[in-house]
């Protein structure tokens, strides 16, 4: 059922791209999901304490608006 999912090819793409702009994926995501008011909560699990560091970074630490604005023109559906 994953290797052939639909939104697989999308996941990819999102992946390539920030590899392509030095963007932390974990990152990207999770403040995707925290700057989103369509997004109510975030269930983010953490196995160990390095998870768990992690996490925390990938969440305080802001991308700028530029990064954002280079994914809106390359995917589409801005936040908000």
């Amino acid at each position: 059922r994953w290797a052939n999912h639909p939104d697989l090819e999308s996941a990819r793409e999102r992946w390539k791209w920030c590899q392509e702009e030095g963007v932390d994926l974990l990152q990207l995501a999770l403040q995707f999901c925290l700057l989103d008011d369509r997004i109510h909560g975030n269930n983010i699990g953490s196995l160990n304490v390095e998870q768990l560091e992690a996490n925390v970074r990938a969440a305080s630490v802001p991308l700028s608006d530029e990064v954002w604005e280079k994914y809106e023109a390359r995917f589409g559906g801005g936040i908000n």
